[in-house]
């Protein structure tokens, strides 16, 4: 017996590196995504100092990282 989880919207407050990284995995999981940002622009890269290996090699395969 197979389960699916059913398709959902889903509103992610803040275009840091948070909430595109997060909308990319959900939209690839199904979901419909739709990220907002109260600033002009979004940041784009976020911290990045300090950020360990991994989470800069996730951000590298995920496109967030230049």
């Amino acid at each position: 017996m197979t389960s699916t989880a059913p398709r959902r919207k889903v509103l992610i407050s803040g275009a840091g590196i948070a909430g595109p990284a997060l909308a990319y995995w959900l939209n690839r999981h199904g979901h419909e995504v739709t990220v907002v940002e109260k600033a002009a622009r979004a940041a784009g890269r976020g911290r990045r100092r300090g950020a360990r290996r991994g989470g800069r090699r996730t951000a590298g395969r995920t496109g967030a990282r230049r």
